[in-house]
């Protein structure tokens, strides 16, 4: 039953309550969406940061190992097994 002398009923006060509730909690799903979305953004520019670190890493190794290979017929076997004893002992 409806009140027409502008005070609220029972049911409406609840029914007001419950809609309150209701548009807060989707308020906070699109919060927490929100968030997810730009971590989630976050974390792929991470990642492709570190794949481009790993690249050019392994193509630095690449460099000194094909320079390495390259300097070595150059150096006596001798110096070589003192150069790799010495690395080994550091």
């Amino acid at each position: 039953m409806k009140q027409i002398s502008g005070v609220v009923t029972l049911q409406e006060t609840l029914q007001l309550m419950e809609d309150g509730q209701t548009a807060q909690g989707v308020s906070t799903e699109k919060s927490l969406l929100e968030a997810a979305h730009d971590r989630e953004k976050e974390l792929l520019h991470e990642i492709v940061e570190l794949q481009w670190r790993l690249i050019r890493t392994q193509e630095e190794l690449q460099k000194y190992k094909t320079g390495n290979a390259q300097g070595q017929h150059l150096i006596s076997p001798r110096v070589r097994t003192n150069l790799q004893v010495r690395s080994m002992q550091v």
